[in-house]
C-alpha cells in the first residue's frame, strides 16, 4: 500500500501502519529501526523523521498508540513503506500553506489554535512553531476524541434563529460590514443545510462537515450544482476570513446569494 498524505490527513493512517498494531507487525514492514528505546513500555522506535510509540496494559502486549512524523532539515528519509506518494510538506511549510493545502482537499478541521496547532477530525494534529510545520502526528487518545459528530437536532438552533442571522447579515452588507455579513450569512446556510438533511431523514447517516452536508443534500436533491459550487466558494472563502489568512475581498452578491440559498434550503426543509 502506497502511503497517501490526503489519505493520512482524513484518516490517521499511514500506508499500511494503523494505530493498535503490534511492534512485530511494524517491524516487519518498516524493518530494523534506527533508533530504539531502551524501555520496553512504552516501546519507542524510530524510522528518520517517523517515531512510533506502543504502550501494554496489564496482561496485554504493546499496541501502536501514536505515529508521529518529524519535519527538519534532515536529509534521513522515510521506509519505503510510508514513503507518501504526494509528500508536499517540509519544514518550511507555514500555517498557511498548511490551511491552504486542507482547503484544496476539503479537509475541515476540528480545531485551531491560531499559530501554534491545528487539529483534524481524523485525530492528526500538525503542530507549528515560528509558524513552520514542526510535526504531524495522531494518537489513540486524540483519534477516540475528534471522531466526527454525526448529525442530530439535539443541539440545533430554531427556525427564527437561523432566519435572525441571515437579516442580520443583510443588515451588516448594507450598514457596509460585509465581511461580517457574509460570516453571518455562512452561519445561517451552514445551520439551513443541516435542518434541511434532518428534514430529509439523513440524522446519524452524515457528519456536519459543510462538505459532507453539501455532497448529501445534492443527492437528494435539494441542491443542485450551481449551488454546490457557490457554497463550495463559499466555503473556501469562510476558511480564508476565520483563520486570518490574506484577506479574500467578499462582494456583497456572494452574501445575497449565500442567503437566497439558505432561504430556499429553509423553506424546503419546512415543507417536507
Amino acid at each position: 500500500m502506497t502511503a497517501s498524505l490526503d489519505r493520512f490527513l482524513r484518516t490517521g493512517q499511514l500506508g499500511p501502519l494503523t494505530l493498535g498494531m503490534k511492534p512485530s507487525e511494524a517491524q516487519t514492514l518498516l524493518g530494523e529501526p534506527s533508533v530504539q528505546s531502551q524501555k520496553l513500555n512504552p516501546l519507542l522506535l524510530g524510522y528518520g523523521p517517523l517515531e512510533l510509540t506502543f504502550v501494554g496494559k496489564k496482561r496485554q502486549s504493546p499496541q501502536l498508540v501514536q505515529i508521529k512524523l518529524s519535519f527538519s532539515s534532515s536529509a534521513e528519509g522515510l521506509p519505503d513503506a510510508v514513503d507518501v506518494d504526494q509528500w508536499i510538506l517540509n519544514a518550511n511549510s507555514t500555517i498557511r500553506d498548511f490551511n491552504h493545502l486542507l482547503d484544496r482537499s476539503g479537509i475541515e478541521p476540528a480545531v485551531t489554535y491560531p499559530g501554534h496547532e491545528i487539529h483534524l477530525h481524523s485525530g492528526v494534529k500538525a503542530i507549528f512553531y515560528l509558524d513552520r510545520l514542526k510535526e504531524l502526528s495522531v494518537s489513540r487518545r486524540d483519534t477516540d476524541r475528534n471522531t466526527p459528530p454525526t448529525l442530530s437536532d439535539s443541539r440545533e438552533p430554531s427556525l427564527r434563529h437561523i432566519q435572525d442571522l441571515l437579516l442580520e447579515a443583510e443588515t451588516a452588507v448594507n450598514a457596509g460590514l460585509t465581511s461580517a455579513g457574509f460570516v453571518l450569512a455562512w452561519a445561517a446556510l451552514e445551520a439551513a443545510m443541516r435542518r434541511t438533511a434532518l428534514s430529509a431523514g439523513l440524522e446519524s447517516q452524515i457528519g456536519v462537515q459543510p462538505s459532507a452536508l453539501m455532497r448529501a443534500l445534492y443527492g437528494v436533491g435539494r441542491l443542485n450544482s450551481e449551488d454546490i459550487a457557490l457554497v463550495e466558494g463559499a466555503r473556501q472563502a469562510r476558511t480564508v476570513i476565520v483563520h486570518g489568512l490574506a484577506p479574500t475581498p467578499i462582494d456583497s452578491t456572494l452574501v445575497g446569494a449565500i442567503v437566497k440559498v439558505a432561504q430556499r434550503l429553509l423553506r424546503s426543509s419546512d415543507a417536507a
